[in-house]
């Protein structure tokens, strides 16, 4: 088995550490509440046969998140004809219900939808209050291992970068209210955006200076968008390009600052209130290099955390200003990515003066852009397990990583960089220590950002090993060589199969505001 250095969480059953409750259950009632469904194959082409002899077992949310315990309230075996009933479940409880094929012909899976142990999983159903007849109705679709394997993974790319983000929304957006607007010819503004992106479950697309490609135009149409944030001032998209856009039946709010700090802080004071009152964490990430910021985009996007830009040796006037307005509003918690070279200390020690009661956090950094990116992948794994969503882009260059972190991010995902031509240990240890969980790979861009070489690599790095629920090592491993990684990378390649989202139909994961309160504990005060 192939060894990797860093093995600080190794693929198993284990409980999540900085597990955090986004639900807290109710005290439970009476049993009374009752989940039916039923249970489907997935098929690329729709819905494919019921499905018999799938285990369904409904579990305490609420035990999960707070420590990984395994509570369960009851179980059913589908019938031929895939239905199931499960009754004398608790009223006023947030449960979380499992799928376990007993055959072992099928990928486990958690509703809704996801490939994560059940005991890190995010999502949970109510269960029904004072009607005691009130029934849910809870269905799963299945996968074999072999269309899993055969549709995990694709290219997501266009011509060129402005195309490539369009295709990044297509593969991850069906439609969407709003749509982020930045330039594809530099990255400072758009390091940003990605929070804001997520406020509004927006993609985020790319603009020449002074006119806007056709390709993005109908994509903003397509979405259905009313609305559109141009982040930055007519130094790189200007009012020509602007009014190209508003020609496409969207409202236009342009976010622009003196500089990328202060559009920085703009954006952050742009975000609803529901996101900043009683407190987030703040990403801290160097503006004038992007690829720390775009490591931890995705987590911007789907988690709400504001991205805080700085200088390396000191925090700019206007991110001063952006930090005290969250610390005003009760945030004493950061993350910064990158090492000391990237953000000094001396940055950590001018937040910790704004904050009262002192600033609670840590610094994620490895050994170069692509270790930083696996640090903070690894370490917001520990809060919310392993991913069912991954994206890997070029690290030597920003525009399809900045689509893409906002898109993966949309699903709960994390953002693998590489460089183009070979896949970076790293990026490799990402990859491996998620595979048994992960439902979609997407490679960003063509094979001049990514080569065939290194997304082969990529897919082979996956692993044959899939998560699964009721075995007791917790997993499975796929040995026929028909649906050998290697073998599929061809077809993988040239036809861009996947199995996550058809385009026009995606339907983002909806962001649930987080409780930090119980986190700085766990965390601890920042040390500099």
């Amino acid at each position: 088995m192939k060894m990797h250095a860093r093995i600080n969480r190794r693929r198993t059953r284990a409980v999540a550490v900085l597990a955090i409750a986004l639900v807290t259950a109710l005290p439970a009632q009476a049993l009374a509440s009752t989940i039916t469904g039923t249970v489907k194959e997935w098929a690329a082409e729709g819905g494919g046969p019921m499905l018999g002899n799938v285990k369904v077992e409904v579990f305490d949310a609420g035990d999960i998140w707070t420590d990984g315990t395994l509570t369960s309230y009851g179980s059913a075996i589908t019938a031929a004809d895939g239905t199931y009933t499960i009754t004398g479940l608790p009223n006023d409880t947030v449960v979380i219900v499992a799928f376990a094929d007993t055959t072992g012909t099928h990928r486990d899976m958690v509703w809704p939808g996801t490939g994560k142990p059940v005991e890190w999983s995010p999502y949970g159903l109510m269960t029904g209050s004072e009607d005691a007849s009130e029934t849910s109705n809870v269905d799963g679709y299945l996968m074999t291992l072999g269309d899993l394997f055969a549709n995990r993974t694709s290219r997501v790319a266009g011509v060129d970068r402005y195309e490539t983000a369009v295709r990044i929304s297509q593969y991850y957006f069906g439609s969407a209210d709003t749509v982020v607007i930045a330039s594809g010819a530099s990255f400072a503004d758009a390091l940003s955006a990605s929070t804001l992106a997520g406020a509004y479950g927006a993609p985020l697309l790319l603009t020449s200076k002074s006119t806007l490609p056709d390709v993005v135009g109908d994509e903003i149409e397509a979405l259905g968008a009313t609305k559109a944030y141009i982040i930055g001032g007519t130094g790189v998209v200007d009012a020509g390009c602007a009014a190209q856009i508003a020609a496409r039946g969207v409202t236009i709010q342009r976010i622009a600052g003196n500089n990328r700090y202060h559009t920085g802080e703009l954006v952050i004071r742009e975000l609803p209130m529901e996101y900043i009152e009683d407190g987030t964490v703040a990403l801290v990430a160097r503006g004038d290099a992007f690829a720390d910021a775009l490591s931890a985009s995705p987590f911007a996007y789907y988690d709400g955390f504001p991205i805080l830009l700085t200088q390396p040796g000191a925090l700019p006037t206007e991110s001063q200003r952006a930090w005290q307005y969250l610390v005003d509003h009760g945030t004493d918690m950061a993350f910064v990515i990158g090492g000391t070279s990237a953000v000094s200390d001396n940055v950590i020690a001018q937040m910790d003066s704004r904050v009262p009661g002192g600033l609670y956090g840590d610094r994620l950094e490895g050994s170069d852009r692509y270790g930083t990116a696996s640090v903070v992948a690894d370490f917001f794994s520990g809060w919310f397990g392993p991913y069912d969503f991954m994206g890997l882009a070029s690290g030597a260059n920003y525009p399809d990583a900045l689509a893409g972190g906002a898109g993966v991010g949309a699903w709960g995902g994390t953002l693998v960089l590489t460089p183009p031509t070979s896949l970076h240990a790293e990026a490799d240890y990402t990859l491996w220590a998620n595979g048994p969980y992960d439902l979609d790979l997407a490679c960003f861009g063509g094979t001049g950002a990514v080569s065939n070489a290194t997304f082969q690599a990529a897919i082979a790095a996956l692993g044959t090993d899939i998560y699964d629920i009721d075995d007791p090592e917790g997993f499975i491993t796929l040995t026929s060589t028909s649906v050998s990684p290697i073998a599929l990378t061809n077809k993988v390649l040239s036809s861009g199969l996947r199995m996550a989202n058809t385009p026009r139909t995606a339907t983002p994961r909806l962001r649930e505001k987080i409780d930090v309160s119980d986190v700085k504990a766990k965390v601890g005060a920042f040390t500099h």
